[in-house]
């Protein structure tokens, strides 16, 4: 660091500092999703596969998750029918 506070503008090799170690050092969420050129979406349909791979590895489970959300979502339905 220089006699103001702030970081020299070079990086460790006497070159200019990569985009992501100026995000790694502000700590910059937003700045640091743009630095590696990422897109939200892409983020989410990887998600989304990745899901979908591990429950295809345990089908016993997801029948089983599958059965009970849809008994809970059928008796809620049941119930708030009644109810009103």
């Amino acid at each position: 660091m220089d006699d103001e506070g702030a970081a020299p503008a070079v990086g460790p090799a006497g070159g200019r500092r990569s985009t992501a170690f100026l995000v790694e050092e502000a700590g910059c969420a937003v700045a640091e999703w743009l630095a590696q050129g990422g897109s939200a979406l892409t983020d989410r349909l990887n998600d989304l596969r990745r899901i979908a791979r591990g429950l295809a590895r345990q089908p016993g489970v997801t029948a089983l998750t599958v059965a009970t959300l849809a008994l809970g979502i059928g008796l809620n339905t049941a119930a708030f029918a009644v109810a009103y």
